[in-house]
């Protein structure tokens, strides 16, 4: 019984030391905002054939040569060497208001599907940015906002960058820039039009070059 009594002291002791250091252990640090946030509503990249059995607009095959996630990755590379911080993240990675009210300039990335956004995208909309809409407090506070989608057909793709831009207007936010890219342009055109896009992004972010 000895023995049991000094175990449970000992026990409760080092409870109430754990508890003491809790206490007086600073908070932790909340993650800095980065200078840009990049969502990309790709699919799972794969070169699986396109078949009836598998083209639509939710499971479709999304090409491994290029894709939003790949002009994602290059887009934030070009950020970064212009001294920006840059998170690259999907839509179901943005949970809170703060990831989209924090950064400097928010990038929007989807493919073209029937002239509109990826339904991954539409979902942060009605969930994140319509709690932003909501809150007058928060409101995006013409916040610029870029916006790039990827497709085969040019109209199509300015008609889902303009249903984006339209959400995004209605938050109050700042659509600032688009890019448009196409299936069929050559290596180098999409170069071209990642180091324009770029460049107009680092500069409402406040360090353009």
């Amino acid at each position: 019984m000895k023995h049991l009594a000094l175990l449970a002291a000992a026990v409760v002791t080092a409870v109430a030391v754990a508890a003491a250091v809790s206490v007086l252990a600073p908070a932790a640090e909340p993650a800095q905002a980065p200078d840009v946030l990049i969502v990309q509503a790709a699919g799972t990249p794969t070169d699986v054939k396109v078949t009836a059995a598998n083209v639509d607009a939710v499971t479709m095959p999304t090409p491994t040569g290029r894709n939003v996630k790949t002009l994602a990755d290059d887009l934030a590379a070009a950020l970064r060497a212009k001294g920006l911080t840059v998170r690259v993240a999907t839509p179901d990675e943005v949970t809170g208001r703060q990831e989209v009210l924090a950064p400097r300039c928010v990038v929007l990335g989807s493919p073209a599907y029937f002239g509109n956004m990826s339904w991954k995208l539409k979902k942060l909309f009605d969930t994140v940015f319509w709690r932003i809409h909501a809150l007058p407090g928060e409101r995006l506070a013409q916040k610029p906002f870029a916006t790039y989608v990827l497709g085969t057909s040019e109209p199509r793709c300015r008609e889902t960058a303009a249903s984006i831009d339209a959400i995004v207007k209605t938050c109050n936010g700042l659509p600032a820039a688009t890019m448009i890219v196409l299936g069929s342009q050559k290596p180098d055109e999409v170069k071209a039009s990642l180091a324009r896009f770029a460049d107009e992004i680092a500069a409402k972010a406040g360090q353009g070059t």
